[in-house]
């Protein structure tokens, strides 16, 4: 614990879990009342410290807990999202719902694809070039199953 970044790592961990302790009206409001993130806040901030102390690896490891608590801090403090932010719209290929109204032209798609005409709704560099090759021959159904 004397030797290396060991003293510098316990005083930051030291101050950050002073800072969380003493704002955590403000730093997890978003939390007020759920006792599970309460639960996994505190039970993580004890094994952390509890690591440290038990195990050879000392400050570091309370370090490498602080640091996840304060991702997990920084995921709780964030807002809630309603719609996904990745991909944008105007870059979509096709619509999630399912539309054929293309964003853009599709690499290797033939003009039949392109307006949905085509075989299927993959671009063409899917199926149709060896890549994953389709199926041949007649239908397989399971064993056992009688054709209908």
């Amino acid at each position: 614990m004397i030797h290396g970044y060991g003293p510098l790592l316990t005083i930051l961990c030291a101050l950050a879990v002073g800072y969380a302790i003493v704002h955590r009206d403000r730093i997890y409001a978003t939390i007020r009342g759920d006792e599970v993130w309460r639960a996994a806040i505190i039970g993580g901030l004890a094994a952390s410290i509890a690591g440290s102390l038990f195990n050879d690896s000392g400050p570091t490891l309370l370090f490498i807990g602080v640091v996840a608590l304060t991702f997990v801090t920084a995921y709780l403090r964030s807002p809630p999202s309603d719609a996904p932010s990745w991909p944008p719209p105007e870059s979509r290929a096709r619509s999630i719902e399912g539309s054929d109204q293309a964003a853009g032209p599709v690499p290797g798609a033939s003009d039949a694809d392109r307006a949905g005409g085509g075989e299927d709704a993959r671009p063409a560099a899917v199926g149709r070039t060896g890549a994953h090759p389709e199926p041949t021959g007649p239908a397989r159904s399971p064993a056992g199953a009688q054709p209908q």
